[in-house]
């Protein structure tokens, strides 16, 4: 079992490259206090959340919830470029899903849902992402709708049934 840690010299994040030149061995207390010095020194958040993770301070989702917010994962309702979204497509392009994820899924957006659209009309709907396609809706939103995260979407409130 590997006792040491590798570490970039020049960190990935501050432009530092996989060049055997910018590697070194470290303990795991060493690797932590070369992050906790370079966030002193730099002030950079992946830094922070380096040292945290590798000595275990915060717990594993706190900190991944971090790296999102810094990365701009969460925000929530932000337009992509034609780029970004031809970008996701094309990574998304050949994903191989087993047939317990599809069917899961499956499962997850065909459950029953009452909706209430802006105008006031009750629908009562089989499958939520059909029904959001059709309507011009986020199916993701519409999900955090009905667990309680937003209020509405688009004017539009769903609840499981």
């Amino acid at each position: 079992m590997k006792n040491t840690h590798t570490h970039h010299i020049i960190p990935k994040h501050m432009g530092g490259t996989d060049d055997k030149s910018n590697l070194i061995e470290l303990t795991l207390k060493q690797h932590a206090q070369a992050h906790l010095k370079l966030y002193k020194q730099h002030g950079l958040w992946q830094d922070k959340c380096a040292y945290e993770s590798l000595l275990k301070l915060k717990p594993r989702h706190e900190i991944t919830k971090e790296i999102q917010r810094q990365t701009g994962l969460m925000s929530r309702g932000r337009k992509l470029s034609e780029q970004a979204r031809k970008n996701i497509s094309k990574g998304m392009t050949g994903l191989v899903r087993s047939e317990a994820t599809k069917k899961k899924c499956a499962n997850t957006l065909s459950k029953e849902w009452i909706v209430m659209s802006p105008t006031g009309n009750k629908f009562e709907v089989r499958n939520l992402y059909t029904f959001c396609k059709e309507n011009g809706l986020d199916v993701g939103a519409m999900c955090r709708v009905a667990k309680g995260q937003y209020k509405q979407h688009k004017g539009y409130v769903v609840n499981y049934k």
